[in-house]
């Protein structure tokens, strides 16, 4: 494709501080994509970063459950779910739930 064929990009959009570094890593994968988009207001930035948040939450907890299993030992020893497969599921919903609203505007 030519050059002067080429989508034009939007103008980067810099992620709100409040994002830790995984959430600032995925801001920066979506950010062309919905900044491209005639309707990249506020409101539709602010649901893109509770997305990355909720996208970072479920990577570190995934990564939790990989490494501890999805059962562990309680304090009274006894055999019970991870506390991150909870997390995970939690974030994983917010996920789905932000991208569909990202869907819908």
């Amino acid at each position: 494709m030519s050059k002067s064929k080429r989508k034009a990009t939007a103008p980067a959009i810099a992620p709100p501080a409040h994002l830790n570094d995984a959430a600032k890593k995925k801001w920066a994968e979506i950010i062309p994509i919905i900044g491209n988009r005639a309707d990249a207001d506020q409101g539709v930035l602010d649901c893109a970063a509770a997305y990355c948040v909720a996208w970072a939450a479920w990577t570190d907890a995934q990564n939790k459950v990989n490494e501890l299993g999805p059962v562990v030992k309680g304090l009274s020893g006894v055999a019970q779910v991870n506390p991150y497969v909870t997390i995970a599921e939690k974030a994983l919903r917010q996920m789905r739930q932000f991208a569909a609203e990202l869907r819908r505007r």
